[in-house]
């Protein structure tokens, strides 16, 4: 019902119970024009045209008729491992600060370990009013001795969406920290957060694989942002 309702309207107005529609302190209100044309992309992009369910072209076609969701990408994770993780010589440091021009100061350097075999470096390197910029790389013993190589990441380009075939080496990623397994990147478009955007990696032995995407491209003043891309992690 408020569905259709929507279709056959103007504009949407968000009023609280104390301020009835009319009122001036409704609380905001937009236009609903391009509603149909969405709703109409959504039947077809998820094969609800002619269906029942649809939110536009509805028609006799019953719910069961609509395709299932495709199965999300499945990312196998490596054996933890409680090893403790390698560490960075002061002189690789050195390198990683001059060699990506860091401005910060701080050698705050955080470390873990990923697997048996190669260990997380998030090294502070642009630090802005409401965002970083950290360097990620990975050490990995070869003939006892640690190498640090820039991570390599399923897609570096800054409006990834979709994770490319080929990995893609990025050193320097926004608001990078490591915890509970996983990788977090992203940033605000403004303080206050209503904007941006935020990702989710986790480690497959080789490089860090999305498994979480969500993105917020216009500063509205909400902080749902809209996911769109998942991943399962095994």
């Amino acid at each position: 019902a408020h569905i259709a309702a929507m279709r056959a309207a103007s504009t949407i107005m968000l009023s609280s119970e104390s301020s009835p529609a009319g009122d001036a302190n409704n609380l905001s209100d937009a236009s609903l024009g391009g509603f149909t044309a969405v709703g109409l992309y959504f039947d077809e992009a998820q094969g609800r045209l002619g269906n029942q369910t649809a939110m536009v072209r509805i028609g006799r076609r019953p719910a069961s008729t609509v395709p299932a969701a495709r199965a999300l990408p499945i990312i196998i994770r490596p054996r933890a491992s409680s090893a403790a993780p390698l560490r960075m010589s002061e002189a690789e440091q050195s390198a990683a600060y001059t060699g990506n021009a860091c401005s910060t100061s701080s050698r705050d350097i955080s470390y873990s370990r990923l697997d048996a075999n190669a260990t997380v470096a998030i090294i502070p390197c642009e630090l802005a009013a409401y965002n970083s910029s950290e360097l990620v790389y990975i050490g990995r013993l070869v003939n006892g001795r640690a190498q640090w190589r820039s991570a390599q990441f399923d897609d570096a380009r800054e409006n990834n969406i979709t994770p490319s075939d080929g990995p893609v080496h990025a050193a320097l990623v926004g608001g990078a920290s490591y915890g509970d397994g996983t990788l977090g990147s992203g940033y605000r478009g403004r303080g206050i957060g209503d904007c941006g955007r935020s990702s989710t990696h986790a480690w497959d032995g080789q490089r860090f694989r999305l498994i979480e995407n969500r993105d917020m491209p216009d500063c509205r003043g909400s902080h749902d942002w809209l996911t769109n891309w998942r991943a399962t992690v095994r």
